[in-house]
């Protein structure tokens, strides 16, 4: 009982580093798609990535060294359906040939209380939940659902044969025909029990209908994930550029190639593509003038970045050090002098003035000092959806 607990810790413990990495795949292909990312297909998704890593986990988990998986004995293949259930019953005093030791009661505890039976069971649940995702959200049929619950399986199966695919000298773990049933027959379970939870969760063409509407307006995540993609792209480009050439290069080139950069990635490609960085374009946004319909010019764009990546982010980073520089001035255990306490009101000073104009143009204006000062705001990309209308599967709603 043990090893499954510790296979569910260490996926649960994985699957952050697991999620950050998934993230910005997930986030370009459903704002690409849809426009607009919902709170519950975050969760749908989110869960089935963290069941994912706890299945496969279990059929893995606990890894031995690879000293006592060289030394164990073979580990031979179940080839015969239904062992496994033949082997708990016998082990539980059960006799086929006497049908007297069915009737006795001690049997069937010893037998409902046994490791056998419980593995067997837990193979069963394992996957449970993949039916119920492949038929809730992937909209999979009773025919692809058991396929896929198989192929599942299978590859667990594989994996434990092969030793962790020959990571191993030899096999550490039984690979069973029992395992195989057991599982896809879980699939099937999930499949038949899934209308049950679609009593609390709602249809699958009401979370795309939702991500097309929020795509309609341009959230505030929607902005950071634009922003934190340029930003990066900005940064690899400056790093890879510089340290390919930083040995001949001087201080002032080293200057010019920022601007240089800067220049093209967010004033000339945005014009080349219609009002759009490239991580404005990963998330279905543009720039526009006021009016929302007029393009935004070069100088715009400029300006408009100018404002956004070196001031803004540059005052918000100095803000959060001065911050924390008066803080530390302020736990010294020493007397206050006059240039201290001067130091320490122009730290937090510099800060409250910083939070106070975002506010002030949020407020406002409703928008942020880069889009009010530039006469810009974001618009979304329109895009085009098919959505099923779950009265009449034949008959489909289209958003443009």
């Amino acid at each position: 009982m043990n090893s499954y607990m510790i296979s569910i810790i260490t996926a649960s413990i994985l699957f952050l580093p697991a999620a950050a990495v998934f993230t910005l795949p997930f986030v370009i292909v459903h704002y690409r798609r849809y426009g607009g990312i919902p709170v519950i297909r975050v969760m749908v998704v989110y869960s089935f990535i963290l069941y994912s890593m706890c299945a496969l986990f279990l059929t893995v988990l606990p890894l031995p060294s690879f000293a006592s998986a060289a030394a164990s004995p073979a580990k031979p293949i179940g080839w015969i359906p239904g062992h496994d259930l033949y082997e708990t019953m016998k082990d539980a005093g059960f006799v086929f040939r006497d049908f007297s030791t069915f009737q006795n009661p001690v049997h069937w505890k010893r037998m409902f209380s046994s490791f056998g039976l419980f593995q067997i069971v837990a193979n069963i649940i394992m996957q449970i939940p993949l039916g119920i995702y492949l038929r809730y959200y992937f909209r999979m049929d009773l025919k692809k659902t058991l396929l896929i619950g198989f192929l599942v399986s299978l590859f667990y199966e594989l994996t434990q044969l092969t030793g962790l695919w020959f990571i191993y000298p030899k096999a550490y773990r039984y690979a069973e025909v029992d395992d195989l049933i057991n599982n896809t027959l879980g699939a099937l379970i999930g499949y038949w029990i899934t209308p049950l939870f679609q009593i609390f969760l709602p249809e699958r063409d009401d979370i795309d209908e939702e991500s097309y509407l929020k795509g309609l307006s341009v959230t505030l995540l929607r902005r950071f994930f634009a922003y934190l993609f340029d930003l990066i792209l900005f940064g690899m480009i400056n790093w890879i550029f510089i340290a390919a050439y930083q040995p001949e290069m001087k201080g002032w080139a080293v200057n010019l190639v920022w601007m240089i950069v800067f220049i093209i990635q967010f004033g000339i490609l945005p014009v080349i593509f219609k009002g759009s960085t490239c991580g404005q374009i990963l998330v279905r946004i543009r720039v526009k003038q006021k009016d929302g319909v007029t393009k935004a010019t070069f100088l715009q764009h400029l300006l408009r970045s100018l404002m956004l990546y070196v001031l803004e982010t540059g005052m918000a980073f100095m803000s959060s050090i001065l911050l924390g520089y008066a803080v530390y001035l302020m736990s010294l255990q020493e007397a206050f002098s006059p240039e201290r306490v001067f130091v320490i009101i122009t730290s937090v000073l510099i800060p409250v003035v910083y939070f106070w104009w975002i506010a002030h143009c949020s407020r406002r204006y409703h928008t942020l000092p880069h889009s009010h000062y530039t006469h810009t705001m974001l618009v979304p990309i329109p895009v085009s959806v098919r959505i099923r209308n779950r009265d009449n599967e034949n008959d489909y709603k289209y958003f443009h």
